[in-house]
């Protein structure tokens, strides 16, 4: 089993691709440049002993660019594709995926 540093936080479930909101906006998938810059959702996978303000199966949202490029990895659940991202830099925690089911995608 993969332990993370003390101050760690790693993700998975990255919100990915095209979102369509109630309202009709739709929120463009991120081209890395200009389109699509918005923050992100991600599922909490691992997080280290000095991480209190989250738990692990919390939701967070996170500005655009605070996560490094995903790697797959076994975290004990088969392999997924996880990230680690900046955690003084999470907005908001949810208990549950706070996205809408018809159009969430994760990575």
């Amino acid at each position: 089993m993969l332990k993370p540093m003390k101050n760690m936080v790693f993700v998975t479930d990255m919100e990915r691709g095209m979102r369509k909101t109630s309202g009709g906006i739709i929120l463009t998938d991120d081209n890395t440049k200009e389109h699509g810059i918005r923050p992100r959702w991600s599922k909490v996978a691992l997080i280290g002993e000095d991480v209190d303000f989250v738990e692990v199966g919390q939701w967070v949202l996170l500005p655009h660019g605070r996560w490094t490029n995903g790697m797959d990895l076994d975290i004990g659940n088969g392999v997924e594709k996880v990230w680690r991202i900046d955690d003084k830099e999470i907005l908001l925690v949810a208990d549950e995926c706070p996205l809408d089911d018809s159009t969430y995608q994760p990575s």
